[in-house]
């Protein structure tokens, strides 16, 4: 690991030297920037992207707070994250590359110990017991690409390596290790007005979370005064049973998929698209911290597609942009305790935007974007035959000034207002199979997903050359406010119920290179 972190550093390093100071626009307007991000989903996206060397060195502050949330989300969550990327061109190379640390405190975070929050994956601890929770992630990765021929031929390569850590201070308390890499070679030709790419995927990772307790009067008291302090070792959604102190899980990951990616130009409109299909693989085992010895346990499998479109269009008065999402996750359990497949989940998201800028002033460019996010997730626990679907709809629409005031300094202005508006929402737990988890987990996330909310978030950035010589520096606030406007009352006995409101900031300092 140290040695692989020095190398992409240097290589990071390397590429953001190259880069000049026209990357400031790139992050400012908001449809360079979805170019910009495209060609980070496939390396013939990253062939085709008009930016020949741009780079940010990027510090940044954010967090969110209140009791309008999901059971398995801490009441106040705050985040500090130093990150780097670029891009450059070297002759018949083309690379690009990322990099990220990220420290995240959660406070008052109750029933997942999970390394990486994941509300749809099966085989983890969990207790009642409300506490701060720690984590620290390096994230890191990149693209290669080379020409293998004066005209139409490339091979290139994407890399994703992940680093995450995660333990809390009071009991019972997790030690939870992460480590994923993802490997991405793909075959590219490319004409005069096309571009197509053809790739797969494979990646390995584990993941370590061993469970301790500091005090012997929670290690095994099973009393109700000390219930919250018990680790839970949840199967699916719904069943969750006790577990004795001093337990470790280990899981093993195989990741296998495959991509293809277009670039090109129909009627003056510029498309790109990519579809990947990736395959997750996950074994469970199970034993005492101090044992050399593990169970298998579980077993999970999980189909993932993901795919998107960005049409772009542009003329001397107008900048127009479409955005459409797609991403399905079908997973399964299989508990080899009962010997039988435990838990089916499927997640569904469907996500378009469209965003105009008017570029017929001289400095200010006013921009417009309206967008809609459908969701669906159903769930089925066979243990506790438990099930549930929720779906909802969440519009949004903003808008967007942005002041070119000289040569020096850039402003940025955007206000958007979104909804959150529940559709179908069924759920059935027998009472004669009810949980703990069911209280504390099952029944507050009902009423969430039943709850109709409204939110704002407002968004302010500004450039200038004047504050360090030499270059290019951002300055960046972000607030926004999600508030319960009705709810139907709670009538299940739910250990939590959700709050009426939620607020979330962000603070950046950027540097362009």
């Amino acid at each position: 690991m140290k040695h692989l972190f020095i190398g992409w550093c240097l290589l990071l390093l390397s590429v953001t030297a190259c880069a000049q100071a026209v990357t400031d626009s790139l992050y400012l307007y908001k449809q360079n920037f979805e170019n910009l991000q495209f060609s980070k989903k496939a390396v013939s996206q990253l062939l085709v992207v008009p930016v020949e060397r741009a780079s940010q060195v990027q510090l940044k502050v954010s967090g969110e707070s209140g009791g309008y949330r999901l059971s398995q989300v801490a009441q106040r969550t705050t985040l500090a994250e130093f990150s780097a990327e670029g891009i450059a061109s070297l002759r018949k190379f083309k690379v690009s590359g990322y990099f990220s640390y990220q420290h995240r405190a959660d406070d008052s975070l109750a029933w997942t110990q999970q390394g990486l929050p994941d509300e749809d994956r099966p085989y983890y601890f969990a207790s009642a017991k409300a506490g701060p929770y720690q984590r620290d992630q390096f994230y890191m990765g990149g693209q290669l690409s080379f020409q293998l021929s004066p005209k139409h031929w490339f091979i290139g390569t994407g890399i994703d390596y992940l680093y995450n850590t995660a333990t809390r201070s009071v009991d019972p308390r997790p030690d939870v290790k992460i480590f994923r890499i993802m490997i991405k070679p793909e075959l590219i030709y490319r004409s005069n007005m096309h571009t197509i790419g053809v790739g797969v995927s494979w990646g390995t990772g584990y993941e370590d979370n061993g469970i301790a307790y500091a005090s012997d009067r929670y290690r095994e008291n099973t009393s109700d005064i000390y219930k919250p302090w018990i680790t839970y070792f949840v199967t699916g959604y719904g069943s969750a049973y006790p577990q004795r102190s001093n337990l470790t899980i280990n899981r093993n990951q195989r990741y296998k998929g495959l991509n293809v990616s277009y670039s090109g130009s129909i009627i003056n409109w510029n498309i790109k698209a990519v579809a990947a299909y990736l395959l997750n693989e996950e074994n469970n085992k199970s034993g005492l911290i101090t044992s050399l010895n593990f169970d298998n346990i579980a077993n999970y499998q999980a189909d993932q597609l993901d795919a998107a479109l960005l049409l772009s269009h542009q003329t001397n008065k107008l900048s127009q942009q479409v955005k459409l999402h797609i991403w399905l996750d079908d997973g399964s359990g299989f508990y080899n305790r009962i010997g039988a497949t435990n838990y089916y989940v499927s997640h569904k998201k469907y996500s378009a935007e469209y965003n105009v800028m008017l570029n017929k002033f001289k400095h200010i460019v006013p921009g417009f974007t309206a967008g809609a996010l459908y969701q669906d997730i159903s769930r089925r626990d066979l243990s506790v035959y438990a099930s549930n679907r929720y779906t909802w709809l969440q519009p949004s629409v903003g808008i967007a000034l942005y002041n070119h005031i000289n040569n020096q300094n850039d402003l940025s202005v955007k206000v958007s207002v979104l909804a959150l508006v529940p559709l179908e929402n069924n759920l059935i737990a027998p009472e004669s199979t009810v949980t703990e988890f069911t209280k504390g987990v099952v029944y507050p996330d009902y009423y969430f997903y039943k709850s109709f909310s409204g939110g704002m978030m407002a968004t302010l950035n500004y450039v200038s050359s004047n504050l360090l010589k030499g270059y290019r520096t951002g300055f960046g606030l972000q607030t926004g406010l999600n508030r319960k406007l009705s709810s139907p009352a709670v009538l299940l006995p739910a250990a939590f119920a959700p709050g009426t409101s939620r607020l979330s900031y962000a603070l950046n300092l950027n540097l362009y290179f």
